[in-house]
């Protein structure tokens, strides 16, 4: 795993430096502008491209080198982020422009990450894919927990300007490191074609028929990862799972905060959302030691029903410490499920075709993660909050239950979240082809 940790340490200081950007952005944006819905706009650029473009790239990262498409990623994020530090230091720096610049480095990271994701096959044993999963959800945790605190303390030393530098150097250190290192080359394609017995690619995929015609063109490969997703028995219905899952899931980001700062100050929303960081880290440090590439599926319904139950108490009382509680556990959670999720799919999807089926189902899953992240502001301030005041509809029967007042009306969509989350895991389990997916299909992959 020598090589894998080496490109795992400089993907840990390039997100690092990215969340250092994005915190001080955000903070030094919304004390110039104090707009919230503008400030919530810039999440929503850096979630779109990954659904608009997300289903094509795929292609392109499976023809393409992995290692050399991470470098021109991160090249593109870093002349991005120049961009918006030239722009700062002119004093001609809008709102616009960070916009854009968002936006061109979400697009990059539609290329960067399902390359990421392919390229562990090549470098890790399968028996140590759940481990590498874990560090990798790792590495994001470490700069979730660390990243905003210190960037907060370098605002006031540096300014937005030192923090830009700082992270422009990240990015350096991250090229230089993919420069000097080489990948293993992806095994030619009847290889990988011949480690499924139990179906045709020859005649099912055009993409990957050895020819000595013309290459297959980009419609055929792209054809060919919507038809390896609809023909697998599970690997459908887990995208379907996550993507419902998902919209509650997202939800849940957007109105976490607004349920306590409801009833609460902000210092006491740090203190939550600091316990959220230390279960995410924990929950990280246990996949990496634990490591298990077995039972993913078992793994995904148990972690993920334990959040459903979170998102259920959260809102059934205004209570700091139910909220600290819910939040280390479902952050705990999180490292274990994203890590047996793309533990499967590194699995159980042929070499040639892993970046095409992973950028189409990040697009499939985070549309649906767009859906909440538009809805979930609208529907609590519109229809449950109202619901839930003193003279509200529901104050004088459910409030007696839940409490009535600001805050409450969150509270009953968390409550109702909850229920959806829980009623989707059990309905999905029944589904044998998602359940025995790990049974049914044979590991495609050749480490």
């Amino acid at each position: 795993m020598r090589v894998f940790l080496i490109v795992w340490f400089g993907q840990l200081i390039s997100i690092s430096g990215s969340q250092l950007t994005s915190f001080a952005l955000g903070v030094w944006f919304y004390q110039s502008n104090g707009s919230v819905t503008q400030l919530s706009l810039i999440s929503i650029s850096a979630l779109l491209p990954h659904v608009i473009f997300g289903p094509f790239v795929g292609v392109l990262v499976d023809r393409w080198n992995h290692r050399w498409t991470m470098i021109l990623s991160d090249a593109c994020a870093a002349v991005g982020t120049l961009t918006i530090l030239i722009l700062l230091l002119t004093n001609h720096l809008e709102l616009w422009h960070i916009y854009l610049v968002n936006t061109v480095s979400a697009i990059s990271a539609t290329f960067q990450w399902p390359a990421y994701m392919a390229s562990m096959v090549l470098l890790i044993p399968k028996q140590q894919l759940g481990r590498a999963n874990g560090l990798i959800v790792l590495a994001t945790a470490i700069a979730q927990i660390f990243a905003p605190p210190l960037a907060g303390a370098l605002l006031g030393i540096i300014n937005l300007q030192g923090v830009i530098t700082i992270d422009l150097g990240t990015f350096v250190i991250s090229v230089i490191i993919l420069l000097c290192i080489r990948f293993p080359k992806i095994p030619i394609n009847s290889d990988t074609i011949k480690s499924d017995p139990s179906h045709n690619e020859e005649t099912a995929f055009s993409s990957l028929k050895e020819t000595n015609n013309s290459p297959p063109s980009w419609i055929e490969e792209f054809k060919d990862g919507f038809s390896y997703l609809m023909i697998r028995p599970g690997l459908l219905e887990i995208v379907v799972f996550f993507g419902l899952i998902g919209l509650f899931r997202g939800a849940t980001t957007i109105l976490f905060n607004p349920l306590v700062l409801a009833t609460n100050s902000a210092s006491i929303l740090g203190l939550v959302l600091a316990m959220g960081g230390v279960g995410m880290l924990l929950g990280s440090l246990v996949m990496t030691i634990w490591g298990s590439s077995d039972n993913c599926v078992h793994r995904i319904f148990v972690f993920v029903l334990l959040q459903s139950l979170c998102v259920l108490s959260a809102g059934l009382k205004v209570s700091v410490i139910i909220w600290v509680v819910c939040i280390f556990c479902y952050s705990f959670a999180v490292p274990i499920i994203e890590a047996a999720f793309m533990t499967i799919i590194q699995r159980k999807v042929l070499l040639n075709l892993q970046g095409r089926i992973l950028s189409l189902m990040s697009a499939l899953i985070n549309s649906l993660n767009l859906i909440s992240y538009l809805l979930s502001g609208l529907l609590a301030d519109a229809i449950f909050e109202p619901l839930m005041t003193t003279n509200g509809i529901l104050g004088k029967t459910v409030g007696l239950w839940l409490g009535r007042g600001p805050g409450r009306g969150i509270g009953l969509m968390f409550v109702i979240m909850g229920l959806c989350m829980i009623l989707i895991v059990t309905v999905m389990y029944q589904n044998r082809n998602l359940r025995l997916i790990e049974q049914k299909l044979p590991d495609l992959t050749l480490s």
